[in-house]
């Protein structure tokens, strides 16, 4: 929810090529489709996840599916329906695949999120991208440390 009580959200299909879309629904119930996600290599498809807004309005979140190599990606979405796309995953030992968190972000704008597979033991992951859309491996899941890490990440209020 934005500082004037708009709430956003995904949809894992639909939209105008089936496979997702970003919206807003105004405080007075009023609904606005922002995106529609065209999936392919040049953009995310089936987005997953609470979407995190960030101070200017901008909205972030991941898709599971397409993409450059169809691992999936990070996304922002400004308040005009303008998509860029973050990172797209490639999976193997040093990034992820199939991000289902969505992310947060902290005070620096660097983004947190988790991805389901890959990494060193091909458990999952949990990385960071810098504001000049870095990605950093912060941790490779094994198995005696958990696996596979789905769900939503908490916000800081």
């Amino acid at each position: 929810m934005d500082a004037v009580g708009n709430v956003y959200g995904l949809t894992e299909e639909g939209g105008t090529a089936g496979v997702g879309t970003v919206y807003e629904l105004s405080h007075a119930g009023t609904f606005k489709l922002l995106q529609s996600f065209a999936g392919g290599a040049q953009n995310g498809c089936h987005p997953f996840g609470i979407p995190f807004i960030d101070q200017n309005g901008n909205i972030y979140g991941t898709t599971f599916g397409c993409g450059s190599l169809s691992l999936g990606t990070v996304w922002r979405v400004a308040k005009d329906g303008t998509e860029t796309l973050l990172h797209n995953f490639a999976g193997g030992k040093k990034d992820g695949t199939e991000p289902f968190s969505g992310v947060i972000a902290d005070a620096a704008g660097n983004l947190y999120g988790n991805t389901e597979i890959r990494g060193t033991s091909n458990q999952g992951t949990v990385y960071a991208i810098n504001a000049k859309g870095k990605l950093s491996l912060l941790h490779s899941f094994a198995g005696s440390d958990g696996a596979f890490p789905v769900g939503v990440w908490g916000t800081k209020k």
